[in-house]
Order: structure tokens, then sequence, then C-alpha cells
């Protein structure tokens, strides 16, 4: 059996609203990924490590991102990433047949976040937050 890979991915969210996704980001963490936080709402640490306030100032090179936003903020995200070289998005929330055909015509490889992490994690169970 081969182990699950591992990436470095960068988890987006906006704090402005709510708190950052502080049991996304441990759980994949957790999971053997490489995660860094990047806070729309600019807050400098997420709990302890730097955050950053957009894709484009994260100083390593990233396999892909996670999001956690509502689709009306994900669409002025794909260009960005394409700029970067992005190619995989992993979304925490549904996928729609607008924001599908946008990542499509990017060639962004649109999958599920809770398939980054173990069968036995409290999120692909979905019981947590």
């Amino acid at each position: 059996m081969s182990a699950r890979p591992t990436f470095t991915l960068a988890l987006v969210a906006n704090s402005d609203r709510a708190a950052f996704p502080g049991r996304r980001y441990r759980a994949l963490r957790d999971a053997g990924h490489e995660v860094v936080p990047v806070d729309l709402a600019g807050s400098r640490y997420v709990q302890g490590d730097e955050a950053f306030a957009t894709l484009s100032a994260v100083p390593q090179r990233l396999d892909g991102v996670v999001v956690e936003l509502p689709p009306s903020r994900i669409l002025p995200l794909l260009d960005e990433l394409v700029r970067l070289g992005i190619s995989k998005l992993w979304l925490t929330n549904g996928v729609g047949p607008e924001l599908s055909a946008h990542c499509q015509a990017r060639g962004i490889e649109l999958g599920k976040a809770k398939d980054l992490l173990p069968r036995r994690s409290w999120w692909r169970r979905g019981d947590g937050v």
C-alpha cells in the first residue's frame, strides 16, 4: 500500500467575518502537508505561524491551494493561481458549474479538500467545522 502523497499547500481564508479555520489548518498539517496560512483579512500569524495576506506574498513554491471562501471570493483568485503556476485547487465547500467552468478554462484541477486527509479524519466524516 502506497503512502498518501503530501503537498506544500496554502490554506486561503478570510478572518474578517469568522476566525481563521484553525481545525482545518491543523488537520492538513497533521496529515503531513506543509501548510502556509493566507488570511485575506491580513492577520500576521495563525496559530503562531507567519501568515500572508495574498498568495503572491508566499515565498515558497506551492503545489496547490485549499480555499475556505464563498464561491464569489474564489473566482478572483483563479487568475492569481494561473500567474503563480498553481494548477491544483481544493475546495472545502461544494463546486458549482460556474466555478468549475472557470477552472477548466484556466487549466486548474479541482478537488475536494477532505480528500487530502486520511479516511479517519474528523473532517472527512463531516462532523467537524
